[in-house]
């Protein structure tokens, strides 16, 4: 009784469309074609708004959709039944990338707001405060006065290593937490 419902459905149907001259192929095909656009859509609309495991369940529902024939149901194929993935525990931080990391810091502060060492590489003081910042002294601002004495003369640099900081002076080495304090940069 169900299949002859249908049948008689489908009959009454193209008697309209007959009647009307109107091919019901054609509109069948742009129907299809605006469902498959609204359900781009929606996989857009889901991406956009940060649902990207709804949007990735869709596109899997989908492939073992298409490689099935279209036949299976929800169930069959596993919609809804995966599990969430949690998310794998983040390593902790290495303590020493860390202080690496924040010398850096303090180096590129130091520079980006004017503060000058000037130094002589045969000073050994010169030397321990380049060791002091190790790789990251090569975001220091460093004057070599055996190179631009005129440089180290204009700014009254009578002894190796002085830091000129916000225009004072600062002779000697200088711990980090110093050069911090001095220079307003921010060090753990």
């Amino acid at each position: 009784m169900g299949k002859r419902n249908i049948n008689k459905g489908k009959k009454a149907i193209k008697n309209v469309f007959k009647k009307k001259k109107i091919n019901y192929e054609l509109y069948f095909t742009v129907a299809v074609i605006v469902i498959a656009i609204l359900a781009v859509a929606l996989f857009f609309a889901l991406y956009m708004l940060g649902d990207c495991v709804t949007a990735n369940k869709l596109l899997e529902t989908g492939d073992q959709a298409a490689q099935a024939g279209g036949t299976e149901s929800a169930d069959q194929i596993g919609v809804g039944t995966q599990q969430p993935q949690t998310p794998e525990p983040e390593e902790e931080p290495d303590p020493e990338e860390l202080a690496a990391l924040a010398v850096e810091n303090l180096a590129r502060c130091l520079t980006g707001n004017g503060s000058v060492l000037y130094g002589a590489y045969w000073s050994e003081n010169t030397k321990n405060q380049e060791n002091i910042f190790g790789d990251a002294f090569q975001y220091i601002e460093y004057v070599e006065c055996t190179e631009d004495r005129e440089a180290c003369q204009d700014a009254g640099i009578t002894g190796y290593p002085t830091w000129v900081i916000k225009n004072h002076r600062h002779p000697g080495e200088k711990p980090l937490e110093t050069l911090s304090e001095l220079s307003g940069c921010g060090y753990p």
